[in-house]
């Protein structure tokens, strides 16, 4: 049976708060055969007629990308942005005085911990009671600022489940999302779910 990547990474949130440049916005990292692929970082700028660009979440199930915020000149508004969901979380960023660029110095709008895990089991008989998940985590909800737009990092995405039985009695639930999306940053993508009957070989995928 064909190993399926779990789901990839969302892309950071972008705001552009004055003039006319340009967010080009890297996305999230890909899911690797063992873990939801992490969140690219948040940027928050201003700018006349620049392309700012993003930071990437880490691939293999790294860190998150850190946040980055720009400003043309230093004495325009500062801004803070958000890290994205990773292992660990990204660092958010925040400017600092007399700067213009300032990438993952702000530990207070960090990215959540975690991705969607890699979940296998292979049993004689499977009696699921309750929820079984290996969902991937929200970008950070936190706001320092209830007045000012700080985006947030993009979410995990969703692991994978693969159950392998011989006899069942209750299925139960299953859950493999992407973390949702939250404050700007992009939801992470969906992971799989397999479950397979070892005597007779017929497997279904719920998703």
């Amino acid at each position: 049976m064909k190993k399926d990547k779990l789901g990839g990474g969302g892309t950071g949130g972008s705001y552009n708060g004055d003039g006319s440049g340009i967010a080009h916005m890297y996305g999230g990292s890909k899911g690797t055969s063992y873990s939801g692929g992490t969140g690219s970082g948040a940027l928050n700028f201003n700018t006349y007629s620049e392309t700012i660009y993003n930071i990437a979440g880490s691939i293999n199930c790294g860190m998150g990308g850190i946040g980055k915020v720009y400003r043309y000149s230093s004495g325009w508004l500062a801004r803070n942005s958000g890290g994205g969901t990773g292992n660990p979380g990204g660092n958010g960023a925040s400017h600092e005085s007399g700067k213009t660029l300032n990438e993952g110095n702000y530990d207070e709008l960090k990215g959540n911990d975690g991705t969607g895990g890699l979940l296998i089991i292979y049993c004689n008989t499977f009696n699921n009671r309750e929820l079984c998940c290996a969902n991937g985590i929200d970008t950070t909800p936190k706001r320092l600022s209830p007045e000012v737009i700080e985006p947030s990092g993009g979410a995990s995405g969703g692991g994978s489940i693969n159950i392998f039985y011989k006899a069942i009695v209750n299925y139960g639930q299953f859950e493999a999302n992407g973390g949702n999306s939250i404050n700007y940053g992009g939801a992470g993508g969906n992971g799989t779910i397999t479950i397979g009957n070892i005597s007779t070989g017929s497997f279904e995928k719920y998703q």
